[in-house]
């Protein structure tokens, strides 16, 4: 109870935020927000960034957009949830990928408080196991991320150097340290090493970054057992952060429409700072780098690859990929049962899911 007092008392002053910046009457905002709520199942923190919350947004303009209570009824609809676990755990979905052959990032083992096991089949019982590996054996580059772990959260990105392990920013990583955060983490007992990818260098150069940044391809596999790409958006990163993680906007992170026949980027859009509605960029804000006629290196391989997968995860039907578009081509980091609305962002998602049964699109 006391949790949802808070979650509407921080809701109605966002309200008032958002009735100032849109000149409008607070009880029209908040009303408005509150109905979304109720028929649309948008929450206020969608509502807000979507732009919708301003009572002059037509309704029939609200219909482009779909609520993630939306598009947890269309997965639920067209998924086998009790097979969800084969993306959703991703020590299950590297393996599963692995034996499959799919392309994924080389999978290195599980690291659990209680023990774990290395990519060799050694099982490793305790902490001087562990150390062990990373002392001997443990391959460089290496990222680190929860099994079950959402939104980047708990990410570490790893490199060996002569004299021991290194940060992304070249600082010294104490192992022991690191297995102890790990240990304490309260939200998550397992986690996966697997291979860092580094993104192509066109891509590099777009950012002035080296995290890796990747396409969410969203698929669909038909009655008749075709694959299709409904639709894809590029995650740009405008940040320091280790991820392209988007985080409804506060990562500072871009989305960029993907053109699903050239590959070329199309409204590169990023949270505006009013907090209210996204802004259109027309060229990178750190690099300064023009969005404008910019292609995605290896975009047929991307699709092609997306498209092989959504089969071999069938009866699994819709699933949103997050893939890594490296120097030697696609591969796949992530696959989202429950993908979301980043595709908000370009204000043609819920077109696309009105006709979702139809495939919208090749």
């Amino acid at each position: 109870m006391a949790t949802n007092l808070k979650k509407i008392a921080a809701a109605l002053r966002q309200c008032r935020r958002a009735a100032r910046h849109y000149g409008r009457p607070f009880p029209a905002v908040a009303a408005r927000v509150i109905r979304l709520k109720a028929v649309e199942k948008f929450r206020p923190k969608e509502s807000f960034l979507w732009g919708l919350a301003d009572p002059g947004t037509p309704i029939e303009t609200v219909r482009e957009y779909a609520s993630r209570g939306q598009l947890y009824r269309l997965q639920r609809r067209h998924n086998a949830m009790s097979l969800s676990y084969l993306t959703e755990d991703k020590a299950t979905f590297y393996a599963y990928c692995q034996g499959a052959g799919i392309t994924v990032p080389r999978f290195h083992g599980v690291y659990h408080r209680q023990g774990g096991w290395v990519a060799d089949g050694a099982t490793l019982h305790d902490r001087a196991d562990w150390r062990r590996y990373f002392a001997e054996s443990a391959p460089s580059p290496l990222a680190i991320k929860p099994s079950k772990g959402v939104y980047a959260r708990g990410l570490r990105l790893i490199d060996r150097r002569d004299d021991g392990w290194v940060d992304t920013q070249g600082a010294a990583v104490d192992i022991d340290a690191m297995l102890d955060e790990m240990d304490g983490d309260a939200s998550y007992d397992a986690f996966i090493l697997q291979d860092r990818l580094r993104n192509d260098e066109a891509l590099r150069h777009l950012s002035g970054s080296d995290a890796l940044q990747t396409a969410r391809v969203v698929t669909l596999v038909d009655e008749h057992r075709r694959p299709h790409v409904l639709f894809a958006c590029f995650k740009v990163i405008n940040s320091k952060h280790l991820s392209d993680n988007f985080d409804y906007g506060t990562s500072g992170n871009l989305l960029a429409d993907i053109d699903l026949d050239s590959g070329e980027l199309r409204q590169v859009k990023g949270k505006d700072p009013s907090g209210f509605g996204l802004q259109t960029f027309a060229r990178h804000p750190g690099t300064d780098v023009a969005f404008e006629g910019l292609k995605l290196p290896h975009w047929a391989e991307t699709r092609r690859l997306a498209e092989a997968a959504a089969l071999k995860f069938m009866p699994l039907r819709t699933i949103g990929w997050d893939i890594g578009i490296t120097p030697e081509g696609p591969s796949i980091v992530e696959g989202n049962v429950w993908w979301d609305g980043l595709h908000n962002a370009h204000g043609h998602l819920g077109r696309y899911l009105r006709t979702f049964h139809g495939v919208p699109r090749r």
